[in-house]
């Protein structure tokens, strides 16, 4: 019987103290595994920052719009195919799911190229002078707006990938893993490389683990072109052509995987892809986040467990939870070195306060089911009505 010791958070939301004290603590413990699991980072813009992109953005939004319904317009007064020839009909629609090319805009590596309309047929459109005048300057009025919007996008970026070199400096000797959440952007991948567990799979000590990040809540004070995406999937059998899984992608991907711990952002009662896994498959361990209030174990089954672990760093959006920072510390026996199981023993939560980690609460498993909860700190009187 092997013991294993893993340290699991979520939603620092940017609280760079918070993740220092957190990165200490590894480093002294040299915990088998750690994880934060999503929402490294709140948010890309300063409040004067903020209140301009919201201006632009909307201003953006209602130029679209009347771009649409000026072509749409032009085409029943002149006939469709009169119209088409010039101004390509085709466009339309990819300017109404914001998918125009533009590398000035935002970077898009992962969109192959032949998949996007150009802005530039636009730019000659509007210097066109075949056309009506009314879709020329609606489309210059778009474009200006598009511009504007745009360089928006690009300051978040930059902000994004700052925040992400200080979190990776800090990580920096530790073996903590992380996913991204529904805060977080494309981008660290590439920053928190050796680190960073999204779509992927790992074996630690002969433990599966595999991690799917962030989720289908799109926070509005952060450009949706630099957030990590939470698609939905349809999976059929391709001779009964019988559909065998509709959810998220991540429920799929964990489903496929068969990782003995999965780490998400989103928790099962917030997807329900991820909640037919974890009800189907019934990994070991799933450690989720997100929902900062919830913290605690849960049983499903004869040998899964839920843990959630609260949040990490301070967030002003969560009512009465705002100074709360806590992680948990799970203790695991591991049996087996192919055929592995995993039984948790007993679960620790530490509270970050004043710089400090504190006891804050104390689960005791027996047979795998918590038999025991003692409250270890006067902040756990915000836990009543949850976990």
């Amino acid at each position: 019987m092997e013991k294993i010791r893993i340290f699991h958070s979520a939603d620092p939301h940017g609280d760079m103290e918070a993740i220092k004290t957190y990165s200490e603590h590894i480093k002294k413990e040299k915990p088998d595994m750690a994880f934060i699991a999503g929402d490294l980072i709140d948010g890309v813009f300063t409040e004067s920052q903020l209140e301009a992109y919201a201006k632009d953005m909307l201003q953006y939004k209602n130029e679209k719009e009347k771009l649409i319904t000026v072509v749409i317009k032009e085409a029943k007064i002149k006939g469709e195919e009169e119209i088409n020839k010039i101004f390509p009909l085709a466009l339309l629609p990819a300017i109404a799911e914001e998918e125009l090319e533009d590398e000035s805009i935002i970077e898009q590596p992962n969109k192959p190229k032949g998949n996007f309309l150009s802005t530039k047929k636009l730019y000659e459109i509007s210097n066109d002078p075949q056309p009506p005048i009314e879709i020329r300057s609606a489309i210059t009025r778009y474009l200006n707006a598009r511009e504007a919007y745009g360089k928006h996008t690009q300051t978040g970026k930059e902000s994004m990938e700052s925040q992400y070199r200080d979190i990776d400096s800090i990580l920096e000797d530790t073996n903590c893993l992380v996913i991204p959440g529904n805060h977080d952007g494309k981008c660290l991948e590439g920053i928190l490389l050796e680190k960073y567990i999204h779509k992927q799979g790992r074996t630690i000590k002969g433990i599966k683990i595999a991690g799917y990040g962030s989720s289908n809540a799109r926070p509005a004070h952060i450009p949706g072109e630099l957030l990590e995406d939470f698609p939905f999937c349809k999976i059929g059998n391709r001779t009964t052509k019988e559909v065998v899984y509709q959810g998220s992608e991540a429920g799929w991907f964990l489903i496929e995987k068969e990782p003995d711990i999965a780490v998400v952002h989103t928790p099962p009662m917030a997807d329900e892809g991820i909640g037919v896994y974890f009800a189907n498959e019934k990994p070991y361990l799933l450690l989720a986040g997100h929902i900062h209030q919830l913290i605690g174990v849960q049983k499903i089954g004869q040998n899964s467990h839920l843990v959630m672990p609260g949040k990490l760093g301070y967030h002003k959006g969560t009512e009465g939870f705002e100074e709360l920072k806590t992680f948990a510390e799970i203790h695991m026996e591991k049996e087996g070195t192919e055929n592995i199981a995993l039984q948790p023993e007993k679960i620790l939560y530490h509270q970050i306060k004043d710089g400090k980690i504190k006891p804050f609460m104390e689960y005791t498993l027996k047979d795998g089911v918590p038999a025991e909860k003692k409250y270890l700190s006067e902040d756990c009187v915000l836990l009543r009505g949850w976990m």
